[in-house]
């Protein structure tokens, strides 16, 4: 079992994860209107300056939103991820259960100085044995059919 200090930590990489691949995040999530992607789920560290954003991280994970932040654990036990959109497909809904699996896997797994230099390679390398996952990224052009990170578009 984890205790609460293991949830907090694992929240924390979630959020500093995220953080460092956001760009690619978006295009993962096909979010192209940035007024839904900041009105709905906003990204936790909207606003805050570089330089106090692991100072900032208990703030980020609090109310300071609401429960409209792209990782909401506003409920008590839950981590909600408010950033996909509504899909019919298959194969989008398997590479979104596939990828909060791994992201989860990796922030209950890793410290916070090894979630700091999570890079998008290593998700897609954490991402290998999902089939549907890697296909899906592979479509939507942010790895190459040898899982090589791929640039992300401009939204």
């Amino acid at each position: 079992g984890y205790n609460s200090k293991d949830i907090t930590r694992a929240i924390d990489n979630l959020i500093i994860m995220f953080k460092r691949n956001w760009s690619y995040i978006l295009q993962f999530v096909r979010r192209q209107d940035m007024y839904s992607m900041y009105h709905y789920a906003r990204p936790n560290h909207s606003g805050v300056p570089e330089e106090r954003f692991i100072q900032s991280l208990p703030h980020l994970r609090g109310e300071r939103f609401g429960r409209h932040v792209a990782i909401n654990v506003m409920n008590h036990d839950t981590i909600e991820f408010r950033i996909f959109k509504g899909t019919l497909s298959r194969q989008a809904i398997l590479a979104t259960i596939q990828f909060v699996h791994v992201m989860c896997g990796l922030g209950s797994t890793l410290s916070m100085q090894e979630a700091l230099k999570v890079n998008w390679q290593d998700i897609i390398d954490a991402s290998l044995p999902h089939k549907e996952l890697i296909a899906y990224m592979i479509r939507r052009e942010l790895v190459d059919e040898k899982g090589i990170a791929m640039a992300p578009k401009n939204l």
